[in-house]
């Protein structure tokens, strides 16, 4: 199996990130590591397939039922931090910007 240096290397080609000098780490470690370059190979494969299928929308109901699903508090401190009542000194800052 491929280092998890080589790996990240790998993904980053397939997903087109790599600049020059990781290109060239690239290929040198393909050239020395036979198991690489078939796992880089797979991973190509694995990724055509993936982006050769057709998008499908969710079922109406999927986000419902998440929601459902997730536990429910009753709490004040449950509420999201950018819902809770801002300072006056943050609401001055973010009216100038």
């Amino acid at each position: 199996m491929a280092d998890s240096g080589r790996l990240a290397l790998i993904h980053g080609e397939i997903d087109g990130e790599l600049d020059g000098r990781q290109r060239a780490e690239l290929a040198s470690a393909l050239l020395a590591d036979p198991e690489a370059q078939a796992l880089r190979e797979d991973l190509r494969r694995v990724c055509a397939a993936l982006d050769a299928l057709e998008g499908v929308d969710p079922p109406p109901q999927l986000r419902r039922s998440i929601l459902d699903a997730l536990p429910q508090s009753t709490s004040s401190r449950a509420r999201s931090w950018w819902s809770a009542p801002r300072p006056a000194s943050i609401r001055s800052v973010s009216a100038t910007e």
